[in-house]
């Protein structure tokens, strides 16, 4: 189903499937995107995969200040931004850091100082 994307998109099959693309200008990864949901929207009206654009997000990874948003459908569906998103069970926020991934983990361990102190240490760092 994956096969054949549009270079430079890539995809990672495993529990989901996490189509993503990299590039210096919004325009150019967003058209890149939007030819590969078109394309697998096709593919899956003649197969029995089927897709839910309701569970369906996109994040802009990126360092910097955040461009604006550009506008991907999906399924004839547009799909929303989130500001963090969980890959393979981490979370990443849209600096693309763990530090989401390590303040839920901090909160859910047993309140020890010593292990607190290094969450402390470790966020700190992230």
């Amino acid at each position: 189903m994956c096969k054949n994307l549009p270079n430079p998109v890539k995809f990672i099959l495993f529990a989901d499937c996490n189509i993503y693309c990299n590039g210096l200008q919004i325009k150019t990864t967003t058209h890149f995107l939007q030819q590969t949901l078109d394309s697998l929207s096709k593919k899956s009206s003649k197969t029995s995969f089927s897709f839910s654009p309701t569970n369906t997000r996109c994040i802009i990874f990126n360092k910097k200040t955040n461009d604006l948003q550009p506008t991907i459908n999906f399924l004839n569906t547009k799909l929303s931004f989130a500001n963090s998103i969980r890959i393979l069970g981490l979370i990443f926020d849209n600096k693309f850091t763990w530090r989401p991934h390590l303040k839920k983990t901090k909160n859910q361990t047993h309140p020890t100082k010593p292990l607190k102190k290094l969450f402390s240490i470790i966020m700190d760092n992230a």
